[in-house]
């Protein structure tokens, strides 16, 4: 893996680390993780380090299964919609 996908991983877990527990800041801590890996990244490539891969982006931040289930919920909402204004700003 690239430094630019390791500095956008480590930022991503310390965000939604200090984000646990509170919904407006973890959607914030989703969003720009998503603005700033969009730039490098597919959005697939995204979701897997954000929640499939092992260790995920949630297990390094500390999350247990209730609260992944949590953010992961969050994360398919808000996640098609920061895509899309991607791509159009990009077209």
């Amino acid at each position: 893996m690239g430094s630019e996908y390791l500095r956008l991983r480590q930022r991503a877990v310390d965000a939604m680390r200090r984000a646990r527990g509170d919904e407006s800041d973890i959607r914030a801590a989703i969003a720009t993780y998503l603005r700033d890996g969009l730039h490098a990244e597919t959005p697939a490539a995204l979701t897997d380090y954000f929640c499939v891969d092992t260790p995920s982006i949630l297990d390094d931040a500390g999350y247990d299964d209730a609260a992944a289930t949590e953010a992961v919920a969050i994360f398919d909402e808000i996640a098609p919609d920061i895509v899309r204004e991607f791509a159009d700003r990009r077209l």
